[in-house]
């Protein structure tokens, strides 16, 4: 028998993970149209923006509303706070994803090929994007098997970004002063992007969570300790 709890469960769930694709393929197409100076995508990205915003105040509002009325314990307690969390991130990544585009349309020409590739531009946007999409294959399918591989990729890219400044500073002095400007725009973006890898491996964390009952940031430190 399908209880009135576990259809709001469900329903939950499907929304998150619908939100979740929806922000991996901002997140995808605010890449694109930076990287290919595809300023019309790069408008599309912020158009959607209000959809994202929407979809995160409609789940919260479903969050709250288990809560008050079936009062869940156990297992569905902890999906509950995990999907209220997991919200959260993907807001802020929705928001990263619009600031990205929002770069394509103030730079007003294309960017050097040659300092993207220096700058390993599009590997981060390729780590961003896997890391986010295995965090939501994770949440929707209830299993953490690809979602600890999320830990190794953010370490990759968080080197990619901590790399990037030296690597300008290289290219600039011998290359072209002139590409001072568009590097700076881009190492915002790496910085962004390193933001939503850390923002995806907390959406991992909370799979984790009310998978195992276990908070891995709170292991780590002990361990650490």
């Amino acid at each position: 028998m399908v209880t009135p709890l576990r259809t709001a469960l469900d329903k939950l769930h499907r929304h998150i993970y619908e939100m979740g694709m929806l922000v991996h393929s901002q997140l995808g197409k605010a890449g694109e149209a930076l990287l290919n100076y595809q300023v019309d995508l790069a408008y599309e990205v912020t158009s959607v923006e209000r959809h994202v915003d929407s979809m995160d105040l409609r789940n919260d509002e479903t969050c709250e509303e288990i809560l008050a009325l079936y009062s869940p314990v156990a297992s569905d307690l902890r999906f509950v706070l995990a999907s209220l969390r997991i919200n959260l991130f993907l807001e802020r990544i929705g928001d990263h994803a619009a600031s990205i585009a929002q770069y394509t349309i103030q730079i007003e020409k294309p960017l050097p090929e040659p300092l993207i590739e220096v700058l390993r531009v599009k590997e981060a946007f390729q780590l961003a994007t896997d890391m986010l999409l295995r965090a939501m294959q994770g949440y929707m399918e209830e299993s953490d098997t690809d979602v600890r591989q999320i830990f190794q990729m953010d370490h990759k890219l968080n080197q990619i970004v901590r790399t990037a400044p030296e690597r300008l500073a290289k290219q600039i002095q011998q290359e072209c002063q002139e590409w001072l400007v568009p590097g700076l725009f881009l190492f915002s973006v790496l910085r962004k992007l390193e933001r939503v890898g850390d923002l995806s491996k907390n959406i991992g964390e909370e799979v984790v969570f009310y998978l195992r009952a276990k908070m891995i940031r709170h292991y780590t430190k002990l361990r650490s300790a």
